[in-house]
């Protein structure tokens, strides 16, 4: 039955804002499905449900705290949990962080199927290749995403015995789905990025859409949580090929409150890839401050730091540096950048012995970052002192972007930059060891209890 595609759009939102468990519901496709190319691109066009980005681990990553007067104004349970990484985070309730990547998968897999259906004449148009690029950008960094919530930090040897998370190319969810490998979970991101980059094309119309070079500096950054510094660094070259231009801090306001451009629709050169994390109000409580020891990283002629963050006194600073810019104060932006991409760059050549050529990359950026005529170029004797030196400059560079807490999980394994988290909350010491179980969130308990799947440890 084919119906008005006004009305698939308003079930697609009537979907967007259901609180139950996503997975959980069973798809009538005949009922749901555009007919045409701009109907196709058009679903994938609703940024407003598929540029969001999980939140729950910027809440739990320690570049941040909050108040007690702001920890007990929490929301939802979920947010009070995963601030102090309890064993139990739903109690009972929604968890977005695993539903919103899963809408995004069934939309994904529907584009797919749908540009699959279309006429021969169709396919040859220019639109046909974007759109299905965009479909597969999408479902990879959903199935990204998610691989950093709900399955263990990457393991190379490992990663075809671990659990990863439920993999679906069909827009059909069936009662037989199953919780697949880590290894083929990383395997349909890369796969699906790898043809992702060869279809979209180099420039957008709106940052809201993935293009090439946003591609490639995602499967950078898949690659470098896998820890293939070789891939890391070849799809980070290619990316920079494309897009490489970095802002200089120096043209921007310490004193304004929002003081980085509008990205939308299409302005921030630093911009690839605009998505912003899930509305938890953490992210915006005026009671969430900067850890003081990230703040005291920071150089006083390092621009950043007053870009970054705003005084609220008594030595207390709140994080005001979010590219998602001024038209919406409440974002807090976790997409993909340049920057990031000049990051992972300089942290993959010094992780295969290519130091000055890493360093030399983060000169680069920080050139920009700093008050002009102050910054003296950053030199390595050895690769320890120069992955040190990246590192450091990688976590005071990408604050508030929920980059920390993927950051924090594949570096457990190493002696040298293992940390132990800590915080206090009414009254009460909670802590996070190096390679604790709680570094991988639980599946949702009504998707254990409908599929039956192994649930994680914590």
């Amino acid at each position: 039955m084919k119906i008005k595609f006004k009305l698939f759009l308003l079930l697609a939102g009537m979907l967007v804002s259901c609180d139950k468990d996503f997975l959980d519901k069973k798809s009538d496709k005949a009922l749901l499905i555009p007919q045409r190319l701009t109907e196709l691109q058009a679903l994938l066009d609703n940024y407003q449900l598929m540029n969001r980005t999980p939140g729950i681990g910027f809440l739990s990553s320690d570049d941040f705290y909050i108040t007690d007067a702001g920890y007990n104004a929490f929301g939802t349970p979920v947010e009070r949990n995963a601030y102090i990484w309890a064993k139990e985070i739903e109690e009972g309730t929604a968890l977005l962080d695993w539903n919103v990547p899963y809408q995004h998968i069934f939309y994904s897999n529907v584009a797919l199927e749908g540009l699959d259906d279309l006429t021969a004449e169709d396919k040859k148009e220019p639109g046909w290749n974007t759109a299905r690029g965009t479909a597969l950008f999408f479902r990879a960094y959903a199935y990204f995403n998610l691989l950093q919530l709900f399955s263990d930090p990457f393991d190379p040897v490992k990663s075809g015995q671990l659990p990863g998370v439920p993999i679906s190319t069909s827009s059909k969810i069936k009662q037989s789905l199953i919780r697949n490998s880590q290894r083929e979970g990383y395997d349909l991101v890369l796969k699906d990025l790898q043809e992702a980059a060869k279809l979209l094309p180099v420039t957008q119309q709106v940052k809201t859409r993935p293009d090439r070079a946003a591609a490639l500096a995602l499967l950078a950054r898949t690659a470098l949580t896998m820890k293939d510094y070789d891939q890391a660094a070849k799809y980070a070259a290619s990316s920079l090929e494309l897009k490489s231009a970095l802002i200089d801090y120096n043209e921007y306001s310490i004193a304004s409150v929002k003081p980085f451009p509008v990205v939308l629709p299409n302005s921030n050169a630093e911009v690839l890839f605009y998505a912003p994390l899930l509305s938890y109000s953490y992210l915006s409580s005026a009671l969430t401050f900067v850890d003081p020891a990230l703040y005291k990283m920071y150089h006083a002629d390092d621009l950043r730091k007053g870009l970054f963050f705003l005084s609220r006194g008594n030595n207390q600073f709140t994080f005001k540096g979010s590219y998602a810019g001024p038209i919406n104060p409440g974002s807090t932006f976790s997409g993909l950048s340049v920057n990031e991409v000049y990051l992972i760059s300089a942290e993959a050549k010094v992780r295969t012995g290519k130091i000055q050529e890493g360093v030399q990359d983060l000169n680069k950026l920080l050139e920009r970052r700093w008050k002009k005529g102050t910054f003296k170029p950053l030199t390595a004797g050895t690769p320890a002192e120069a992955l040190k030196i990246v590192l450091d400059e990688r976590r005071k560079e990408l604050v508030g972007r929920d980059l920390r807490w993927q950051d924090l999980r594949r570096l457990n394994d190493d002696p040298s930059f293992q940390v132990t988290l800590q915080r206090q909350s009414n009254g009460q010491l909670y802590q996070l060891l190096p390679g604790s179980l709680r570094y991988t969130f639980s599946i949702p308990a009504n998707e254990i209890e409908v599929y039956g799947w192994p649930q994680n440890n914590r």
